[in-house]
């Protein structure tokens, strides 16, 4: 049973909701966008006044009749509940969304959904497919994105679903963590690499997950206020 929250939503508190990707036309392009916003105000006990999202220099067209998720961060933690689009509220250039809370705020548990993309350093070692050592280290790779339950990269090596993997990431500090591919896709004519490689993480050290989490919050976190600078 979830721990009850010790977050309050406040004026001014930054939030990131995540959608569908609008501009989805090859298989390198996200699922899912997450765009920025903040709490303009808190109407009553139930309902919110966002700043409406922005996506490519536009307001973002929030969807309506449907859940919206939204994500609030605290220190090392992550908070999320679900409102409904309401109605647009304008005020002088600006424009607000005017959303209902459908669920209290609760820490998040699903750890794993959230992605932070990035070109960071990675190596990884094939222990199931390789040369004559069973071990195969490949050079050519580049990360695309990474979560604290697993990990994407590029490569033009070959590999296959079920693979078993050795990956090194510097996150600060080198850590290094066993894996199994998870999805494989062609992007041939797309980008550098060949291939992209989608991995779970094979977790055997509880305080090592909670430092890639600790690491994506605080990227996360700094993207927020670049963004808000900006």
């Amino acid at each position: 049973m979830a721990r009850a929250s010790t977050l309050t939503i406040k004026t001014g508190m930054k939030i990131i909701m995540e959608f569908d990707n609008p501009n989805k036309e090859t298989p390198v392009d996200p699922d899912k966008i997450s765009l920025a916003s903040y709490v303009e105000e808190v109407v009553g006990s139930d309902t919110l006044l966002i700043q409406m999202p922005t996506y490519r220099g536009y307001n973002f067209p929030l969807p309506r009749d449907e859940a919206i998720t939204a994500y609030f961060f605290s220190e090392n933690r992550m908070y999320v509940l679900d409102f409904k689009f309401l109605r647009p509220v304008k005020s002088g250039q600006l424009e607000f969304a005017k959303v209902q809370r459908l669920s209290e705020l609760k820490p998040h548990q699903r750890r794993e959904c959230f992605r932070l993309e990035t070109s960071l350093p990675i190596t990884v070692v094939n222990t199931t497919r390789g040369n004559d050592d069973d071990e195969m280290t490949i050079t050519e790779s580049q990360m695309i994105d990474i979560s604290d339950g697993g990990v994407k990269f590029g490569t033009n090596d070959q590999f296959d679903l079920g693979d078993e993997l050795i990956i090194t990431i510097d996150i600060g500090q080198e850590e290094t963590v066993k894996g199994v591919v998870l999805r494989t896709e062609s992007t041939y004519g797309v980008g550098i690499y060949k291939r992209r490689i989608g991995v779970r993480f094979i977790h055997t050290n509880p305080r090592q997950k909670e430092r890639f989490y600790k690491f994506i919050m605080d990227k996360q976190r700094e993207i927020l206020s670049v963004q808000f600078r900006n």
